[in-house]
């Protein structure tokens, strides 16, 4: 099999990409096509209790309406729509979107089951999500703030079932006769946020309920089959299914890995799909059902799986909060520049995991859609800390942003600033009498090109990209249950922004349930710390390479299996003939700049190497990579050495079959992200720009297509302090409308983005 062919493009089923696809690339289907003649979805957040009066929200829906938006989204909550067992209050909901249809809005409703009303906490005692303690969590606050109402109740409980879907059914018939209503979302930021103050680790993993235990059991069931396999695997000796427990203490045991993704993928995932089904079941018009998170669960894969479960997927954006991670210190984000600049590629980083495991550019059961369902359109505000103010050029950065990276629609919160506790006097793009911000103009101008491309924006894919980063769920389970999650994602972080400074598009796979022929769509998979690894793994990467590809992974393959068990050898047979080396010697590294990021506290003497530089030799000749976290040496069976420590070899290049192996013995994602390493960065280059992926000409320009059969939409960014030029084909900008004939020089601000519709026909 050729590794990177072309695969035929159809919307929403985001296949195989080489380079830009043309207009012959795309076959819609009648069934497709109607899923997609939908306007671009552009709205806001207009309700929830406790609301602004009805007044000032329908005023606000008049303004959204003369700003171009064509959506309200409305949350609704459980507790004030249904506050007797016998009474339903379904009259502001109603009013809204009557009013919404008056003025030719749509409409998508959220609705909040986590504020469950206190007449069913009642009525069900048992229902209280019980800790690895057995303690119930014992929170009926009828209130939004903090977190939706999250973690709510055992959603296994029957009694409780029971109650949230005939809810669900009756607001699904009130709804029926709404045809403005065009989706609903049945989890706000899904998550089983845990807010009891001081609990331990072990204490905040829930629900340990009865009901759950027993769908664990039956999860074990259909994964191992027998009882001895699982407690072959688990190395335990278990008499009884009814016996199978998971930790509750200590979660460095193998049953951890199992627990933990079981809560994670079938916990939430089942909820999803009930509440789904429970909506279709009463909607007569079976509007599709969505769900988003607060943010990606960044290195784990639970997001590919529940995602099935929907029609949409996304996530919330709010560059205000949470773009800023890393290891870098809170005082650099005071400098301007250095900010932009992680705005810029944290906030693709952010979406395009949350769109990858949205999957939709791969063939699903069902096709899905990517919406950004949350996104900050002020500033965020929290009790008594007042943030900085969010300007124009700020909103209008962003929602390019959130384009560039798949969206097809994106819902602002919110309209007038919010009134109610943490959040108060932020958000909001009007001001408190409801009147046009400076932000609003954006918005009049973002809702005018929606509107005017909304086919392409609707229709177009981020095609598959040339590299993957490859995300293992075993390996995110036992960082997690070691307490050092945080390596893994800085790894993958780190990857992500290597190839962002390289003018690289990456996603993210589901490396657990990515078989061996759809790794071959991608010309190169990442794999920046692959220490736990199944034997199957690395079968399906060798089979991956044999085929032609080429991965480059970084420290301790295969040093624990998939059940966390080490290998006293540091690695397997199977990684061992993928990588034509064996183990010889591992240490730990300092950092250079003293710092104890994620170098752990030396115990004596010796335990930590100091701070040191690498050698490169062959195709890496000429560059000292700085070393993090690990120094691991190899002897060498069929690798090459491209990389030295003394006379010790850190870094190797093996040929399987058509395709390469690269291994490297220390972080070369931390010592980018952390170290700011430039000589790994030009090592990873040279790495990719060897395997063929397609090298810019202008590297201080990140550009990123969205393709379309009309032609694509173009987004370039410039990473860098100064301003930079593009040469434009036949092309119009996108928010300005401004027209670029072919060669062209269009100029870019620092830090900026532009976006750009591209005539092909006149090309």
């Amino acid at each position: 099999m050729k590794i990177f062919t072309r695969i035929g493009l159809c919307a929403f089923l985001f296949c195989g990409y080489s380079p830009p696809a043309t207009a012959q690339d795309f076959r819609l289907s009648k069934d497709a096509a109607g899923r997609l003649s939908h306007p671009y979805f552009f709205g806001a957040h207009i309700y929830r209790v406790p609301s602004l009066d009805m007044d000032s929200v329908l005023a606000d829906m008049a303004t959204m309406k003369e700003l171009g938006m064509n959506l309200v989204n409305i949350q609704e909550t459980w507790a004030w729509d249904n506050p007797r067992e016998d009474k339903y209050d379904f009259s502001n909901l109603k009013t809204l979107v009557e009013e919404a249809r008056k003025l030719d809005l749509m409409a998508s409703i959220t609705v909040t089951m986590e504020v469950m009303p206190k007449w069913v906490w009642d009525a069900y005692p048992d229902c209280r999500l019980l800790n690895a303690s057995n303690q119930p969590y014992e929170d009926p606050t009828q209130y939004v703030m903090p977190a939706d109402g999250k973690p709510g109740p055992c959603w296994d409980h029957p009694g409780v079932q029971k109650e949230a879907e005939r809810f669900l059914a009756r607001i699904a018939e009130e709804m029926s006769a709404y045809e403005n209503v065009v989706y609903w979302n049945v989890w706000q930021e899904a998550h089983l946020w845990y807010f009891k103050s001081g609990a331990s680790p072990a204490d905040k993993l829930v629900p340990y309920n009865p009901e759950t235990l027993d769908h664990f059991r039956d999860f074990l069931r259909e994964k191992y089959k027998t009882l001895d396999a699982l407690n072959d695997g688990w190395k335990i000796r278990y008499g009884s299914w009814r016996e199978v427990d998971p930790p509750r203490v200590s979660f460095s045991v193998p049953s951890y890995l199992d627990w933990s993704r079981f809560i994670h993928e079938e916990y939430i995932g089942n909820t999803l799909n009930w509440r789904r089904q429970a909506l279709l079941k009463h909607d007569a018009l079976k509007r599709p059902v969505g769900a988003h998170t607060a943010t990606p669960y960044f290195g784990t894969t639970c997001e590919f799986h529940f995602s099935e479960c929907l029609d949409f997927y996304g996530t919330s954006f709010y560059p205000t909060v949470s773009i800023f991670k890393g290891f870098e210190p809170s005082e650099r984000l005071m400098d301007r520049d250095f900010s932009r600049y992680q705005e810029l590629w944290g906030s693709l980083f952010h979406l395009s995991y949350s769109r990858c495991a949205a999957k939709t550019h791969t063939k699903t059961v069902r096709e899905r859609q990517f919406l950004v369902s949350e996104m900050a359109c002020g500033p965020y505000n929290d009790a008594f800390t007042v943030r900085g103010e969010v300007t124009g050029a700020d909103l209008r950065r962003w929602l390019l942003l959130q384009l560039a990276a798949g969206s097809q629609g994106v819902i602002l919160w919110n309209t007038r600033p919010e009134h109610f506790w943490n959040e108060a006097q932020g958000q909001g793009f009007l001001d408190a009498e409801g009147k046009p911000t400076e932000r609003a103009e954006v918005i009049r101008s973002f809702a005018k090109a929606t509107k005017k491309h909304q086919i392409r924006l609707v229709g177009a894919v981020n095609p598959i990209t040339p590299v993957a980063l490859f995300q293992d769920e075993a390996l995110f389970r036992f960082a997690q249950g070691s307490g050092q999650a945080g390596i893994v994602v800085e790894a993958i972080r780190g990857c992500y922004r290597a190839c962002f400074d390289a003018g690289i598009e990456a996603d993210f796979m589901d490396g657990d349930r990515e078989e061996p022929h759809s790794l071959s769509s991608y010309r190169v998979v990442i794999h920046p710390f692959p220490a736990v690894m199944s034997d199957e793994t690395a079968q399906k990467l060798r089979s991956y390479v044999e085929q032609g590809g080429v991965l480059i992974a970084g420290p301790t393959p295969s040093r624990f299996d998939e059940h966390g068990f080490a290998r006293l050898s540091f690695m397997s047979r199977e990684a061992e003939q993928l990588f034509g080396v064996r183990h010889a010697s591992i240490r730990q590294v300092a950092e250079f700049d003293g710092q104890k990021r994620w170098t752990p506290e030396p115990r004596r003497f010796g335990d930590l190497l100091p701070a040191t530089r690498l050698t490169g030799i062959g195709m890496l000749e000429g560059l000292q990579p700085k070393a993090a976290m690990y120094i691991q040496t190899f002897q060498p069976t069929t690798a090459e050495p491209i990389l030295r420590w003394n006379d010790e070899i850190v870094g190797t290049k093996n040929t399987v079959g058509e395709g390469t192996a690269y291994l490297f013995g220390t972080l070369f994602s931390h010592s980018i992200l952390g170290e700011n390493c430039k000589d790994f960065q030009t090592a990873l280059e040279r790495i990719l720009f060897a395997s063929r992926i397609p090298q810019r000409q202008d590297r201080d320009l990140f550009v990123c297509d969205r393709a379309h059969p009309f032609g694509p939409i173009v987004f370039v960014i410039n990473k860098t302090g100064e301003k930079k030029t593009w040469t434009s084909p036949i092309a119009e900008d996108l928010l300005t409308e401004e027209r670029f004939q072919a060669g062209d020089t269009v100029e870019i601000e620092p830090y900026d983005l532009r976006a750009f519709v591209i005539d092909t026909n006149l090309n």
